[in-house]
């Protein structure tokens, strides 16, 4: 009895690998290599034919064994550091972060962090995905900071870049990768911006025992005294909750102690709608009796009458130089520390008018 041949088919089973994707495509193995490395010099076209291709065979890459090639997590981390909640500040920095790490194809992990100063670095219970080595390819830090911190950054060896505005303690910015945006600079935009509204009662209100209300008190004196005119800051000794608490505070003071007064630069937003604020109480019409001006441009600020007239920090930008200033160390390591700094803008809106024009 003859038997009849039987043919055998065979299925693979399994992944599809990148010659599976090459084929499909009809691309080389090694376009579709650089394709999943994010290498600039594939055309659009191209990357499109790959994806679809993958998307087809049901392709998903093994993002560890890519990253123990490469020796990179393709992760990055942002710290917030000593605050409550993510202010609106902060989240568009962290927005500005997030946005530079999805066009360079990276990951982002957040975190916040409280901690003291006056900790020794080698005690400072930081994250685990700090200290595990391998977990982070390096680390962006915002919020308030000290530098215990960031020598126990350094102590570990990841690349870090800091948000320079809010570091604190002395010589804050020496060996310290930083991004801060020019609040000097603003400062002393915002006091011409007065003067030449011919107001020469301008009074500064902010503690200057912290150093970003400080650095606006410098630029803020600067121009007043370059045009002969006496600085004055009103500043409340008591303790207080808020910016905005501390505002009002220095708005009774100024009331009270009956000071001359034609306009004033608060230290940030909060601060000038807390003057806003007691000057509504009290009958002092803004900007008829007293001009103000604000510092930061929060969006807040559109719920509030009159508009505010501020210094707009650009907060996303912040966001992306910090991270295009890691991105940098970590293709240049040994990078000399540095402060980049961000410029600011002068918004005019309601809050402020010329002096004796009103």
């Amino acid at each position: 009895m003859d038997l009849m041949p039987v043919t055998k088919v065979f299925r693979t089973t399994g992944q599809p690998n990148i010659r599976d994707i090459a084929r499909a495509a009809g691309v080389s193995v090694s376009t579709v290599s650089r394709v999943l490395n994010h290498h600039p010099d594939t055309s659009a076209e191209t990357r499109e034919k790959v994806m679809r291709a993958m998307k087809a065979l049901r392709y998903r890459p093994n993002g560890r064994a890519r990253q123990l090639a490469r020796n990179t997590s393709e992760t990055i981390g942002l710290m917030l550091n000593n605050r409550e909640i993510i202010n609106s500040f902060h989240a568009h920095i962290l927005m500005g972060v997030e946005k530079y790490a999805r066009s360079v194809a990276r990951n982002l992990v957040f975190m916040k962090f409280d901690y003291t100063g006056d900790v020794p670095p080698e005690e400072l219970a930081l994250p685990s995905v700090i200290w595990e080595r391998g977990s982070l390819d390096g680390l962006i830090v915002t919020g308030t900071n000290y530098l215990n911190f960031v020598q126990a950054i350094k102590e570990l060896e990841i690349p870090c870049v800091v948000f320079g505005n809010n570091l604190i303690g002395a010589s804050p910015r020496h060996g310290v990768h930083a991004v801060a945006y020019d609040s000097e600079a603003g400062a002393r935009e915002a006091t011409k911006y007065l003067i030449e509204l011919r107001h020469r009662k301008v009074w500064f209100v902010g503690d200057t025992t912290l150093p970003w209300y400080s650095r606006c008190y410098q630029g803020y004196q600067s121009v007043m005294r370059r045009r002969g005119l006496v600085p004055l800051a009103v500043e409340e000794g008591k303790p207080y909750t808020s910016s905005f608490d501390y505002g009002v505070a220095c708005a009774h003071q100024l009331i009270e102690q009956g000071l001359p007064l034609s306009a004033l630069i608060a230290g940030d937003d909060e601060i000038a709608l807390g003057l806003l604020s007691a000057f509504s109480q009290r009958g002092v019409r803004v900007p008829d009796d007293v001009s103000v001006v604000g510092f930061d441009d929060l969006e807040e600020l559109r719920f509030f009458r009159p508009a505010l007239t501020t210094v707009r920090v650009p907060k996303q930008r912040l966001g992306q130089e910090m991270a295009h200033f890691l991105y940098e160390l970590l293709d240049k390591p040994n990078l000399p520390p540095t402060t980049r700094m961000v410029p600011t803008e002068l918004v005019v809106r309601e809050s402020s008018a010329e002096f004796g024009k009103r």
